[in-house]
């Protein structure tokens, strides 16, 4: 039986001349942090879109849990179990804290949304909301405005928006963009706890955070992985050093 939980096989995309993505294929595997790492225009981008249906493949196919969703639409993928954090916010900034994971839950399960009910009121509702808050640290923010929460916090408002899809897998884009030492080790910290929910795909450029964080990590390099391997596998790799580490030595 297989160990993986996203399977993306021989997926390829092109932009005019411009190869994107090439007959890339990966394994995310249960209670892993992958890292995706590579030059800019490497293809890191490119495959994220792909694999949450943003872009259709050339060919190739992506497999969730051993399902095939090459052709769902992003909604039908986020049903499926992909959630994903990009660089640009998607939290509602004059929305409360709590407001912010309450409409998430909404939208992962449809019966909250019962006519009978008002939403502020719902009991079993809130302590949903406030499961997810605690487990981040943010409970004590719940009633706040997410624009009054700092860079860190908001990030974390992210990731607790993520954790309450309770996806089977979470995609992460440069979550440590613009975060102090501090608020960086907390994030850390957070993906090696959620890790054991669903397993991380992350697409990060700092390489201390990579290397502290992922499992294994693939290398892009031209829309192809190049490599992929342990930490200590990547960081021997001679090739890796000359393409992206900038040192062969």
């Amino acid at each position: 039986m297989t160990n993986s939980i996203l399977k993306i096989d021989n997926l390829s995309k092109g932009f005019h001349a411009v190869r994107a993505c090439e007959n890339i294929s990966l394994e995310i595997n249960k209670n892993e942090v992958h890292a995706l790492i590579g030059p800019n225009g490497a293809g890191k981008s490119t495959l994220i879109k792909l694999i949450t249906g943003f872009l259709e493949q050339e060919y190739g196919k992506i497999f969730l849990d051993n399902q095939e969703i090459s052709f769902l639409t992003p909604e039908e993928r986020a049903q499926k179990g992909i959630a994903r954090s990009f660089q640009v916010s998607s939290i509602i900034n004059n929305f409360s804290v709590v407001q912010n994971i309450k409409l998430a839950l909404i939208g992962k399960n449809k019966n909250y949304l019962d006519f009978l009910t008002n939403i502020n009121l719902n009991k079993k509702l809130l302590k949903e909301a406030f499961y997810y808050l605690e487990e981040v640290g943010l409970n004590k923010k719940a009633n706040e405005l997410a624009s009054s929460l700092s860079h860190g916090e908001k990030r974390k408002l992210e990731i607790c928006i993520a954790i309450s899809m309770a996806p089977k897998i979470f995609l992460f884009d440069e979550p440590m963009a613009g975060l102090d030492g501090e608020s960086s080790e907390l994030i850390l910290q957070l993906f090696k706890k959620i890790k054991k929910r669903a397993p991380i795909l992350l697409i990060e450029h700092d390489m201390d955070t990579v290397f502290s964080l992922a499992d294994r990590v693939s290398v892009l390099d031209y829309g192809k992985v190049i490599v992929t391997g342990t930490v200590s596998e990547i960081k021997k790799n001679k090739t890796v050093k000359k393409v992206y580490l900038g040192t062969e030595h």
